[in-house]
């Protein structure tokens, strides 16, 4: 995989350039769209932590993630049904409304 370098050394840095201004920007006025502005990124932060620890397994790593917190899994939902209009995983925790 190809890591370019676009200002963002470590989970650190992103989590300071960009995961704190949009959860400011949520904490001041908390809308749909300052909502998906901070969940993104949030969301996002796993990456980059994946990254920093030196790309383990990365199926076991989000297992341990999810074990450790398992409310990631719902922001996970969120982020992608935002992204993509739906799941493809069976039994979601946020449910369906199909």
């Amino acid at each position: 995989m190809q890591y370019p370098d676009i200002g963002f050394g470590n989970a650190a840095q992103y989590l300071h350039d960009v995961l704190v201004p949009a959860n400011a920007r949520f904490r001041q006025k908390q809308t749909r769209e300052t909502l998906q502005e901070v969940a993104s990124p949030a969301w996002a932060l796993h990456d980059w932590l994946w990254h920093d620890l030196g790309c383990p397994t990365k199926k076991q790593f989000m297992a341990d993630l999810f074990k450790e917190c398992p409310e990631l899994e719902l922001l996970r939902d969120y982020v992608e049904t935002c992204k993509h209009a739906g799941l493809d995983r069976k039994n979601p925790p946020c449910g369906s409304s199909a």
